[in-house]
């Protein structure tokens, strides 16, 4: 298959791991989680982890460029508030080629040359070849500079090589990302948008000035950062409902079907009153989606989720796979029938995926889901 693979490194993981093996590995799985949950949120699949890396694969190159992004921004708004023994930089590359995947394994020049190109990376940023800059051009907010073709190890020709440099440089050298980097040629094509500003931490700790990468607000939820890419407005002046055509009861009710057709639970929350019952009832179906989400990112064709009649699911690059005896489909979460996500939810909190136990709330969700749904 034709895929953009995500590949992940950790820097100086061997040497944290030398003094502190087991602080190490939380360390890693911390940001491993971080990481599941970008890839997860734009619809990739976590393929394996290999040591201190991710393997990482996208239906869309344009996905798989927003998710590099979003980890690289949320782990430098992580590090703000984390004691410096405790932070981890990664480097990270981004390939478009053809894959093989044989169960857990996969194989092929696209993973080869992702590992490569992450392998020419500086801390904390992305390397991306040519065929991913081709296809993001003019899609994904990035001001990424040309470092030219570089010779990659096992690779036969020249990889034509571009780099997102690490939100760090652009605080050192207090530089819009939007604008050209100094002394840094900037190949014509790969252009930027303005980023958003991020102040991290709280009022003892501001970072000033800090102009992230891509100007994206952090998706509330999955489904949310999805729709970044390819926006579906709610509520917007121009698409809801004029004051003289509806009252505004009915215009929030209207959002709130909307949203509820695609388990948006989050954004349902942000309409109901404080305090009320319904706001308790859908913030808890929020926290469901969240681990619902989450342990869907652990199941794969060996370790697939078990459901009535013989069928199974997985999660897929775009959605979830199920299997059954006639054949299998790939669907959007946002598409799934309520009927499915209660089977989906049922059997993941008998037996969850990841192997760890459900938190304690959940023995409220599959009666909040049904009661939601009318199921």
């Amino acid at each position: 298959m034709l895929a953009t693979i995500v590949f992940t490194d950790a820097v100086a993981f061997s040497k944290l791991a030398g003094k502190d093996e087991q602080a190490a590995f939380a360390i890693l799985n911390r940001d491993f989680d971080l990481m599941r949950a970008a890839c997860v949120a734009y619809g990739g699949r976590v393929l394996n982890t290999m040591g201190d890396g991710m393997l990482m694969c996208f239906g869309s190159a344009v996905d798989a460029m927003n998710c590099a992004l979003r980890i690289q921004q949320q782990l430098f708004a992580q590090a703000q508030t984390l004691n410096p023994s405790s932070v981890l930089l990664h480097r990270i590359g981004v390939h478009l080629g053809d894959i093989i995947i044989d169960g857990d394994n996969v194989f092929g020049d696209g993973v080869n040359v992702a590992a490569r190109l992450q392998a020419e990376c500086k801390p904390g940023a992305i390397c991306y070849s040519r065929m991913v800059a081709d296809v993001i051009k003019n899609k994904v907010p990035v001001r990424g500079r040309f470092l030219g073709p570089r010779m990659l190890k096992n690779i036969a020709e020249p990889v034509p090589v571009y780099e997102a440099p690490s939100l760090a440089e652009f605080a050192s050298r207090q530089v819009d990302p939007v604008d050209p980097i100094p002394n840094a040629p900037l190949e014509e094509g790969v252009s930027g948008s303005k980023a958003t500003l991020v102040l991290v931490g709280s009022g003892l700790l501001v970072i000033v000035a800090i102009v992230l990468i891509f100007s994206m607000t952090r998706p509330k939820s999955p489904g949310e950062a999805r729709r970044v890419v390819t926006p579906t407005p709610v509520a917007s002046e121009s698409t809801a409902p004029s004051a003289s055509s509806a009252p505004p009861q009915a215009n929030q009710a209207a959002q709130l079907a909307q949203l509820k057709s695609r388990y948006d639970f989050r954004g349902m929350a942000s309409l109901l009153p404080a305090g009320s019952q319904e706001l308790t009832r859908v913030q808890s179906l929020a926290a469901m989606r969240q681990w619902f989400e989450s342990e869907l990112s652990y199941s794969s064709l060996s370790k697939p989720i078990l459901l009535s009649g013989d069928s199974k699911a997985r999660i897929g690059t775009r959605g979830v796979i199920i299997e059954g005896p006639t054949g299998f489909t790939e669907t959007p979460l946002e598409s799934l029938p309520p009927a499915t996500w209660l089977g989906l939810l049922q059997s993941m909190l008998a037996s969850p995926p990841s192997g760890k136990a459900a938190p304690n709330e959940s023995t409220t969700w599959t009666g909040s889901f049904s009661a939601e749904y009318n199921l």
